[in-house]
């Protein structure tokens, strides 16, 4: 591996702590809200592989009232995903695995439907294949007693993809825990051992592991807890542990060792295994994605960027690399609620010289106020497309069939999105119409925009998805539209639109037929895309 960073773990403490003594002061008000009693995080910074910062906030386990460090193990969810993607490209690089060979090659009992998914689909989440955790929470059912034969088991019962593969970009970490099990099967070895054997021995992360025992968690980790509405925290229990697209347990200092050894190892197979992994994806027509081999490939304040987070239950993870000035920062936490990405991103603010005067050259005329103006729901004509616009911390966000969705990047008057499109807003007199533009194609999309008045007795009865084994039911009470679901209990529905309906991230949209009668609904949110519910009656 390369020698920039080739430090032993009594050297790593060492140059901790007095990184720590020497920090740019603002670094602590990034971390103020978090109290020593209550869960916290870990943080480390390097530039150029040399160690700039290092420390822990909060507690690691609030029973023993232990305090988090910078040497605490973290459960670090999809971060994981460059990690198993890495040791694909290793077996494509032997040749051992084929990026353009279809998953039933090495799964033939999957479903027919998945006939023209690709390894390469898989890793770059253009499959179509749904999300196993939006599914679970859609169904009712907890994400953490999913096992990888669970989940692949749900995969099965589908009934066909969300779309035709390689033709969209849709985060979906079914798509991980598929590509776990063909490596396994390819290369005869569980992926704990390929792991262990290909990069964390190797690298020296010997503080890293691939968590496979529930009954013995491994030593020094943090415990991951949940926040409840009282400002309380509810430890979190596992079940099962799904492998692929989570899994992983390591500390801040190892992930910097990796994301070093990524970026500047000179012996092989690290130089060709850069340019695979840090390549955005295409899709069939020759677009190109946001998203490389489980790393995120975007812009952020003009500038690119390299990052991957990581989400699950009590544990938040985000590791971001900023190539113009080959600065890393890993952040781990151990609460549920943390804004990972956004402290992740403030914190390499502080290291970043040039950063404020390259982002007032890039911004538009808008202020972020009026850019409020733009968050909403938009459809297309015939409402089978859809696209949401989150505004946070002041930045833009564009959901379509994604998940986390794509950071809409300013330039001149409009947004530029990570694979190409062009995005306007365009004032009428009902708000803002958005028109999207892509390879010489617009598309307008409407806000949805809620009806004078509406009775909710149109919208009741019994739906059933037939892929979720789930139903749903809606009653009217008190005018209001609620949903019985059989995890959430009874949730009151906000009104979207006409024949539009909201509640805990997801969109109701209800189809009529050609007499009126509503027949149909769809859900979008959490990664799935239309999920067709038809209604059984009342």
């Amino acid at each position: 591996m390369t020698g920039r960073w080739m430090l032993s773990l009594t050297a790593m403490s060492c140059i901790a702590s007095a990184a720590a003594t020497s920090h740019p002061p603002d670094v602590d008000a990034v971390f103020a809200d978090i109290k020593p009693n209550a869960p916290g995080c870990a943080v480390g910074v390097q530039r150029a592989g040399e160690l700039l910062y290092t420390k822990g906030y909060g507690a690691a386990d609030l029973q023993s009232h232990a305090a988090i460090t910078p040497m605490k193990r973290f459960y670090i969810g999809s971060t994981t995903k460059q990690f198993t993607a890495a040791i694909a490209a290793m077996l494509i690089q032997q040749n051992v695995l084929s990026p353009g060979m279809s998953v039933r090659h090495y799964l033939p009992d999957m479903p027919v439907f998945m006939a023209d998914v690709t390894i390469d689909d898989l890793i770059h989440h253009t499959s179509g294949i749904r999300d196993y955790t939006a599914l679970s929470e859609l169904a009712g059912r907890d994400i953490a007693t999913q096992s990888d034969d669970a989940i692949i088991a749900q995969a099965k019962h589908q009934l066909g993809l969300d779309f035709t593969p390689g033709t969209q970009f849709s985060y979906s970490s079914t798509n991980y825990v598929l590509l776990a099990r063909i490596l396994e099967r390819t290369s005869g070895l569980s992926l704990d051992q390929l792991l262990a054997a290909r990069i964390f021995t190797p690298l020296g992360m010997t503080k890293t592991l691939l968590w496979t025992d529930l009954k013995h968690p491994p030593t020094g980790m943090a415990r991951g807890y949940v926040p409840l509405e009282d400002n309380g925290f509810k430890p979190l229990r596992f079940d099962a542990l799904a492998r692929g697209g989570t899994g992983m347990v390591t500390t801040v200092g190892d992930l910097l060792r990796w994301e070093e050894t990524l970026q500047h190892a000179s012996n092989p197979p690290w130089p060709t295994l850069r340019k695979q992994m840090l390549t955005k994806g295409k899709l069939r027509s020759g677009e190109s994605i946001p998203y490389g081999y489980g790393i995120e490939l975007e812009t952020w304040h003009g500038a690119p960027v390299e990052q991957h987070g990581g989400s699950f239950e009590g544990w938040k993870a985000q590791l971001l690399y900023l190539p113009h000035e080959d600065l890393t920062v890993a952040l781990l936490c151990n609460d549920g609620g943390a804004k990972q990405s956004m402290m992740a991103r403030k914190v390499a603010q502080l290291f970043m010289p040039h950063e404020t005067s390259h982002s007032q050259q890039i911004r538009p005329q808008q202020t972020t106020s009026q850019e409020s103006l733009y968050a909403g729901v938009y459809v297309s004509a015939n409402r089978r497309a859809m696209r949401v616009i989150q505004f946070d911390d002041a930045h833009l966000r564009m959901l379509d069939a994604s998940s986390s969705g794509v950071l809409l990047d300013p330039v001149g008057t409009g947004y530029r999105t990570q694979g190409g499109a062009e995005i306007h807003f365009v004032r009428t007199g009902n708000g803002y119409d958005l028109v999207e533009s892509m390879n010489h194609t617009r598309q307008a999309f409407l806000p949805l925009l809620a009806p004078a008045r509406v009775n909710p007795l149109g919208y009741t009865g019994l739906f059933r998805s037939t892929e979720l084994a789930a139903d749903f039911r809606f009653r009217a009470v008190a005018d209001k539209l609620v949903l019985e679901h059989p995890a959430w209990g009874r949730v009151p529905l906000s009104t979207e639109g006409e024949d539009a309906y909201g509640a805990k991230g997801y969109l109701f949209l209800f189809e009529r037929n050609r007499t009126g009668q509503i027949t149909t609904m769809r859900v979008t949110g959490g990664g799935l895309w239309m999920m067709v519910f038809k209604r059984q009656g009342e």
